[in-house]
């Protein structure tokens, strides 16, 4: 669980003696949700400044909204944390959920979850720099939410509808990515 004014950092061996002299990829901290639920869920709703960064987060399973689940790897409803350099991988219904929020989603790897790598409804995130590939649902999906998505790679996802990007009732900016060998039905 994820508090507002909260900052977790990964990556650390304890010898540490800055923020800056951690190492993501040598000492990788890792999430694992067992498959009960989201990963990481907001402590409570509300828009103050928190940050997930240099983790693993894997085998989360979404929250059932209605009759879908959602948020397997994090899961932001009306919370809107800094989501960056982490590896969510290997979660269930997507690997981002987020609902009545601004997060920013930036420099992560989001790979290989079931359902969507990012699934936005009624959201304004800024997705930038990530790497999303291998998603099952898509590599991100905007329904009713004005987003803005530059600098990503998106790349091998499938989904019924729009494999790589699918607006829905959505506007937003979209520029300077690269959105390739990505299939749709």
């Amino acid at each position: 669980t994820l508090r507002r004014w909260t900052h977790v950092y990964g990556g650390f061996v304890g010898a540490e003696h800055r923020r800056d002299d951690r190492d993501i990829v040598a000492y990788e901290t890792v999430l694992d949700g067992g498959a009960e639920g989201p990963v990481v869920t907001p402590a409570a709703p509300g828009y103050g400044s928190s940050t997930i960064d240099g983790f693993t987060i894997r085998n989360g399973n979404g929250i059932l909204i209605s009759t879908q689940r959602h948020g397997g790897g994090v899961y932001c409803a009306g919370f809107s944390p800094r989501i960056a350099y982490n590896k969510l991988i290997g979660n269930s219904n997507d690997g981002i959920y987020c609902s009545s929020s601004a997060p920013v989603i930036d420099s992560n790897t989001i790979s290989g979850n079931s359902g969507r790598g990012v699934y936005s409804a009624s959201a304004s995130p800024v997705i930038c720099n990530n790497i999303i590939s291998g998603n099952s649902g898509g590599g991100i999906h905007f329904y009713s939410s004005p987003a803005t998505i530059y600098g990503n790679r998106i790349y091998a996802n499938a989904a019924t509808y729009g494999g790589g990007v699918y607006c829905s009732y959505s506007s937003g900016l979209i520029h300077g990515n690269v959105i390739a060998a990505n299939s749709a039905g």
